[in-house]
């Protein structure tokens, strides 16, 4: 059941928080999780960068993902990762990773804190949390250091 009410927070925050008068289908849905372009970056979560960072935090290199199966497997992992979470999190917040999915002028921007337990979903203005597992970290560490971005140092466990 948890994975069902995750699956529908993210879904609505991928379309634009539900605020349209027409629901969405799973059809537009599907149409934005398959084709959206996505960008994955390396935060240093130490540096506060408002200007140039994503969303405040400064950007040690950036990727953008091309690969379809490279794309399905990171969001697979992410639900995944959701969805196995037992309620644990740090009440805490320093991200050093982050995507932005971007189809048909619609953006969602994702910061994962893997030490916390926790991602954030922004599209414009809403915002949504959730608790998450390490499940995608070793995915999403690969694909960065494949595109020959530096990595955040990690904290100590």
């Amino acid at each position: 059941m948890r994975i069902v009410s995750v699956a529908i927070c993210v879904l609505v925050l991928l379309t634009g928080s539900g605020q349209s008068a027409e629901k969405p289908s799973s059809k537009s849905v599907k149409d934005i999780l398959e084709n959206a372009t996505f960008e994955l970056y390396s935060l240093d979560p130490a540096k506060e960068d408002d200007e140039k960072g994503f969303h405040g935090y400064a950007v040690l290199g950036k990727t953008v993902v091309k690969d379809a199966d490279v794309r399905k497997e990171m969001i697979a992992s992410l639900y995944k990762a959701i969805a196995e979470n037992d309620g644990t999190a740090a009440d805490c917040f320093v991200p050093r990773h982050a995507i932005r999915a971007t189809h048909k002028g619609k953006t969602v921007d994702v910061l994962i804190c893997f030490q916390c337990y926790q991602v954030k979903f922004f599209i414009k203005a809403e915002q949504g949390t959730e608790k998450l597992t390490r499940v995608p970290e070793a995915l999403l560490d690969k694909v960065l250091k494949e595109a020959g971005v530096p990595l955040a140092k990690k904290a100590k466990q």
